[in-house]
C-alpha cells in the first residue's frame, strides 16, 4: 500500500505532485526529505504554500528579496517591480521552506504571536524544456543565518522533494553579478543548463564583441 501522500498517477510527475494537498504533500514528500538530510538548526523549519501564509508573511519575505537583490534587479534587463514579484511569489503551485526563530517559552504561551521569519526558500514542481523539474526561485537568509550551511541544507531538502516527486533537474536562475551566489551553487553541484554559457556577444560600433555579460545565468543538477 502507497503511504500517504505518495504519488500514484497517470499525469505528469509535476502535475500530480501540484493537485497534492497540503497534507499529503506534507506527509509524503516534505516530511521523507527532512528526514533523509536531517534538521538539527535551532530555528523552525515549515512547509508553505501562498494559501497557508498570510499577507504578512509574503511581505516579509518579498522584503528579504529586495533587501539581498533589489540592486541586483535594478541592474540587470529584468529591472525591479514590487507588484510583479510578489504576484510571483503568490503563484498556484509555489511552495516555501519557511524558516522561523523559536520563541521562548514565555512568549509561546501568548497568544496570536508569530515568530518571526528568518528565511526562507522558495520552489515549484513544474517542467521546463519537457523536463520535469524542481525550480528553486528564491533562497535568503538573514545576514546572521549565512556561513552555517542553512542555505544550501535547504537546497538539499528542495532537492530531496523534487526528486522524491518524480523530478530528473532542480534549476534556478541566478544573476551573474551576484558573484557570491553564483559560487554557493557551483559547490552545490549546479553548473550552466547549456553546455556552454549563453552568447556573449553584442554589436558595438559596427564590430563584434565578446566582453558582454548576461544579466542571468539558468543552472541546474541532475537529481538522478
Amino acid at each position: 500500500m502507497a503511504a500517504p501522500g505518495t504519488i500514484k498517477s497517470q499525469t505528469s510527475p509535476s502535475v500530480a505532485a501540484n493537485e497534492l494537498s497540503h497534507e499529503r504533500f506534507h506527509t509524503g514528500l516534505f516530511e521523507p526529505a527532512v528526514s533523509a538530510i536531517g534538521w538539527h538548526q535551532p530555528y523552525d523549519l515549515r512547509l508553505e504554500s501562498p494559501s497557508t501564509m498570510s499577507r504578512l508573511d509574503l511581505e516579509v519575505c518579498l522584503d528579504l528579496v529586495r533587501s539581498s537583490l533589489c540592486t541586483n534587479y535594478k541592474a540587470s534587463t529584468w529591472g525591479w517591480s514590487t507588484k510583479k514579484k510578489l504576484r510571483e511569489m503568490q503563484l498556484d503551485d509555489m511552495r516555501y521552506l519557511l524558516l522561523r526563530s523559536r520563541l521562548d517559552s514565555c512568549a509561546a504561551d501568548e497568544k496570536d504571536i508569530s515568530p518571526p521569519i528568518v528565511g526562507f526558500l522558495s520552489f515549484m514542481l513544474t517542467v521546463e524544456d519537457d523536463m520535469e523539474v524542481a525550480y528553486c526561485y528564491e533562497v535568503h537568509l538573514h545576514p546572521e543565518l549565512r556561513g552555517q550551511r542553512i542555505g544550501a541544507t535547504l537546497m538539499e531538502i528542495m532537492e530531496g522533494i523534487g526528486r522524491a516527486a518524480g523530478m530528473s533537474k532542480s534549476m534556478l536562475t541566478v544573476f551573474t553579478s551576484n558573484v557570491d551566489a553564483c559560487k554557493f551553487y557551483e559547490r552545490l553541484g549546479y553548473s550552466w543548463y547549456d553546455e556552454e554559457p549563453p552568447p556573449l556577444r553584442r554589436r558595438l560600433r559596427s564590430r563584434t564583441t565578446n566582453d558582454f555579460k548576461p544579466s542571468f545565468l539558468i543552472l541546474s543538477k541532475d537529481l538522478g
